[in-house]
């Protein structure tokens, strides 16, 4: 809600000024005011000077001797006492101000995130709306602090950034809670990595809303959100409710990364603990050594099979473009992945045949 006028103690007018008004008018005094309402002296003087709240039972009393109605009284203490609560609001956050200095305000402004990048009162309240949160303080109990119940489980106060990276997986999960999804198929979701494999090989131009229908079919919400300047993110994996949530990033912008990225989330998501969060590749996120482990040989395992990837480089003396694009048309992958396992484990360097791989845009 707007305001037209500004939040001023000084310029606020509590019911009781026309109260006093009335009473002026009909030459009335505060004593007499008092006798008529079955009021002390002292409640009346207080109500009158906006120390005291008008009840519901002292607007009926108004009614009765001053003649305006119930309703009226009603709506102007509530009024005054919104007013008075936005002008307790605006400065508790002018103090908070500098808590605005983690995020980056412009590149939300750019996203339709802000109404403007300033380091405003106005920014902060919107930055509140978006994370659903009363004021900073709630917030960084739940990113920055891990004892509550209802926290984020993983704390992001050791990482780069914890305010960019926030706003991203909040992005993610507003996402998430958008897309109407079926109830989660675990047996589904595992039968269907064969699927998003083939979807790898080909890498059709909408290859991301083939993605994103098939983990839907499965009750998997999958969501693609562009990375943040300085947020080093490639992918996290986590619960929202009862829905799994895959969340990727285009950090690397080839199809190589993105692909490895998004099965070791799925891993993640069909292995592994549905209260924990994954950040993949974040510097300072806590993590679990061996579940990392874990999702890492089972993306590389389902991109490249492992038998057939150690049988292939024994034989291979160059890899070659050719070589290479005979070996991932035989394993049935895009041949820009098989660069990038090349490169992975040295050998290849990282500058050659990358115009195998393919530029993965968000767009």
């Amino acid at each position: 809600m707007r305001f037209s006028f500004p939040l001023d103690r000084s310029l606020l007018s509590p019911p009781g000024d026309t109260i006093q008004e009335t009473i002026d008018a009909l030459g009335m005094t505060q004593a007499e005011l008092a006798q008529r309402m079955g009021r002390p002296k002292e409640k009346i003087n207080e109500l009158i000077k906006g120390k005291a709240p008008l009840s519901m039972d002292t607007a009926i009393m108004l009614e009765r001797v001053l003649g305006a109605s119930v309703s009226f009284w009603i709506k102007r203490e509530s009024a005054y006492r919104e007013i008075l609560a936005r002008i307790d609001e605006k400065e508790a956050l002018e103090r908070n101000l500098v808590w605005l200095d983690q995020f980056p305000l412009k590149a939300m402004h750019a996203r339709n995130i802000l109404s403007t990048a300033q380091k405003s009162v106005e920014t902060l309240r919107e930055l509140m709306v978006f994370f659903g949160f009363a004021s900073p303080a709630q917030w960084n109990d739940y990113y920055l602090n891990t004892a509550g119940e209802v926290s984020f489980r993983i704390s992001l106060k050791n990482t780069p950034n914890p305010g960019a990276i926030a706003v991203w997986l909040r992005i993610g999960e507003k996402e998430a809670r958008a897309l109407p999804m079926p109830a989660y198929n675990e047996k589904g979701f595992r039968a269907a990595m064969k699927d998003f494999r083939a979807i790898a090989k080909e890498q059709a131009d909408d290859f991301l809303i083939q993605m994103q229908s098939l983990a839907a079919k499965n009750g998997v919400a999958l969501v693609f959100t562009p990375s943040f300047p300085k947020v080093r993110i490639s992918g996290a994996a986590r619960w929202v409710g009862a829905t799994p949530l895959i969340q990727l990033s285009d950090l690397y912008k080839t199809n190589d990364q993105f692909w490895f990225s998004f099965f070791h989330e799925a891993c993640h998501i069909l292995e592994h603990g549905k209260k924990e969060v994954f950040l993949e590749q974040l510097e300072g996120a806590e993590y679990n050594e061996n579940k990392e482990k874990e999702a890492d040989n089972f993306a590389a395992n389902m991109l490249i099979p492992s038998l057939s990837y150690e049988r292939w480089k024994l034989g291979v003396t160059f890899f070659g473009d050719k070589i290479i694009r005979q070996f991932a048309q035989e394993i049935g992958i895009h041949p820009g992945i098989v660069v990038g396992r090349l490169q992975f484990d040295q050998l290849l360097k990282p500058a050659f045949h990358n115009d195998l791989k393919q530029a993965i845009r968000f767009d």
